[in-house]
């Protein structure tokens, strides 16, 4: 199993366990010490919600006492309105209610007692998720800032074009000449000769 785990711990942000007894806490911060370095602990709900207001996060991890579930909708809450990941252990006997509450839910469900194995599967699993969805996040808005890059230096070379009777090509490489003078990036360029033109009309 060992083989399947990345190293994670050079990944920003940390984990946020939430567990009433310390113990569960210092077992998951043995266990998981090899593979994730920044772990928070929180001994309730309050102080939860406090550390992941102001703490960069990337996963929630709810140790509920094993005969008490009281107070895990409120971690459920907590981990869509913060976008988090989240591995909950739970009762046995709470087991089937867990799974079914937290359908749709990026939430992992271990029961009692804790097993290490299972513990950094579960965790490796929900953490990896987080980091993907995070990249395609990053991918999405470099993709959407690209796409305005292009609508605006195509308005700009219109704008040239139809003005200074200039040819595409030639409006792309006055359009890039004012960039390289001005120390301009194209879409800063493209925005000034938009902003000159609406000025102008404006008048």
């Amino acid at each position: 199993m060992s083989s399947t785990i990345r190293v994670t711990s050079g990944e920003p942000g940390s984990i946020l366990v939430a567990a009433s007894k310390e113990d569960a806490f210092l077992f998951l911060k043995k266990s998981l010490q090899s593979y994730y370095k920044n772990l928070v602990y929180a001994s309730n709900y309050n102080e939860a919600r406090q550390k992941a207001a102001s703490s960069e996060l990337v996963m929630l991890i709810v140790v509920a006492s094993s005969s008490d579930n009281a107070g895990l909708e409120s971690y459920m809450e907590l981990s869509v309105v913060k976008n988090l990941p989240a591995v909950f252990v739970v009762g046995e006997e709470f087991y089937p209610q867990m799974v079914y509450r937290s359908r749709g839910k990026r939430i992992f469900v271990l029961t009692f007692p804790m097993r290490k194995g299972m513990v950094i599967q579960a965790v490796n699993i929900m953490y990896e998720t987080q980091m993907m969805l995070r990249r395609i996040s990053r991918e999405k808005e470099k993709l959407a800032e690209k796409l305005l890059e292009q609508r605006l230096v195509s308005r700009a070379k219109l704008i040239m074009v139809e003005k200074q009777k200039m040819t595409e090509d030639e409006a792309h490489h006055c359009l890039e000449k004012i960039a390289m003078d001005r120390g301009l990036t194209m879409k800063k360029a493209a925005e000034d000769v938009i902003t000159a033109e609406n000025t102008e009309r404006s008048k």
